[in-house]
């Protein structure tokens, strides 16, 4: 598939690419890849300030619903998966109060590649004040997508006429990385304080 008739699809069917972002990340899928993927098209197609609005509108909804996910329903299954990998980092040394869970949540948020969802269900986990969460989950992920939807669409002018598989293989080796580690990190071989985020 050549990158117009990728442009051609995307602006028929937006909402798409739109939902991807909005959903996938709560369950674990890494959103980078996606939103570089949406600025390679939707700048083309709508222009870069309706791209980078929409994107962001997209990581919102996702900020939104996951944080409640966290808090209510998904509670007890999430809050062992989740604290396992940020709250017991911090057991013995500071008390998971509003205002440390606050601290934690922006430190989340601002440091690249943790994943999405643990930035937004910690959150809701310990049951931070919501527009304390918003206030600070969506002007940082509002800069980080406007600088990805942007970027991304530069590299698709200098990558026009080029077959779209290159995007794809670039996405593709990025979520196998991903893949890759998470595995790495189940390992019962890995060293476990040696684990990232």
């Amino acid at each position: 598939m050549e990158i117009q008739e990728l442009i051609d699809w995307i602006a028929k069917y937006p909402w798409v690419l739109f939902f991807a972002i909005a959903i996938l990340p709560g369950f674990g899928l890494p959103n980078c890849p996606a939103l570089i993927l949406f600025g390679s098209t939707m700048t083309a197609a709508f222009g870069v300030k309706n791209a980078i609005l929409l994107a962001i509108a997209a990581v919102t909804v996702n900020i939104l619903w996951t944080w409640w996910a966290a808090a209510y329903p998904f509670r007890n299954f999430l809050k062992k998966r989740i604290d396992e990998r940020v709250s017991k980092r911090f057991q013995g040394r500071i008390e998971m109060n509003e205002r440390n869970v606050q601290t934690i949540t922006f430190l989340l948020h601002i440091t690249p590649g943790v994943p999405l969802f643990i930035q937004n269900y910690f959150p809701g986990l310990h049951r931070l004040t919501y527009w304390k969460y918003l206030l600070i989950a969506i002007p940082i992920q509002s800069f980080y997508t406007a600088l990805i939807v942007a970027t991304s669409g530069q590299i698709f002018k200098v990558l026009k006429g080029y077959p779209v598989a290159l995007l794809v293989v670039g996405i593709g080796i990025w979520t196998g990385i991903t893949l890759y580690r998470r595995r790495r990190r189940k390992s019962p071989h890995a060293c476990k304080d040696s684990q990232p985020y």
